[in-house]
C-alpha cells in the first residue's frame, strides 16, 4: 500500500508534473490486486476518497486480525510423506530443501546460465542422473 499512497501524495503536492491523473477506478484496481493474496482484505483497512480531484488512500494494518491470522494460519503446512522410515526433521528437511532443487533446475533452462537443449524434464524411474554437463 506504501507505494501507491506515495504516488498519490507525489501527485497531490504537485511533484508529478505532465502525465494523466491517476483515476480512482484504477487506483481502486491496484489496491484489490496488491490485496488478492489469501486474507489480506481481512487485515488491512482500506479508505478512498478523493481530494481535489485526486484519489486519497488510506489504509490501517488491523493488528487484532493479524495476530488471529498469525496464530490460526500463517507458518502452518500440511505435510504428506511418502517416507515412513524418516523422522520428522527428516521430512520437515526434505520439504524445505525442494525449492533448492527446483530453483537449481530453473537455472540450468535460463538462457543466462549453461544452457541444455532439449529442455525436457521427464521422471522415468530407471534414470539414475537427470543432468550431466561440462562447463
Amino acid at each position: 500500500m506504501g507505494d501507491v499512497q506515495d504516488r498519490l501524495v507525489r501527485h497531490q503536492q504537485g511533484e508529478v508534473c505532465g502525465g494523466k491523473r491517476p483515476p480512482m477506478a484504477g487506483v481502486r484496481n491496484t489496491v484489490a490486486g496488491s490485496l488478492k493474496a489469501r486474507h489480506l482484505m481481512e487485515v488491512f483497512e482500506i479508505h478512498m476518497s478523493a481530494h481535489a480531484g485526486l484519489p486519497r488512500l488510506t489504509s490501517r494494518f488491523l493488528t487484532a486480525a493479524g495476530r488471529d491470522r498469525q496464530r490460526t494460519l500463517l507458518g502452518k503446512a500440511l505435510l504428506f510423506p511418502d517416507q515412513a522410515s524418516w523422522s520428522d526433521a527428516e521430512i520437515v528437511r526434505g520439504d524445505r530443501s525442494q525449492h533448492q532443487v527446483g530453483s537449481a533446475f530453473r537455472c540450468l533452462k535460463s538462457p543466462h546460465h549453461v544452457s541444455l537443449r532439449p529442455q525436457r524434464h521427464g521422471t522415468d524411474p530407471k534414470d539414475r542422473v537427470q543432468v550431466f554437463a561440462c562447463v
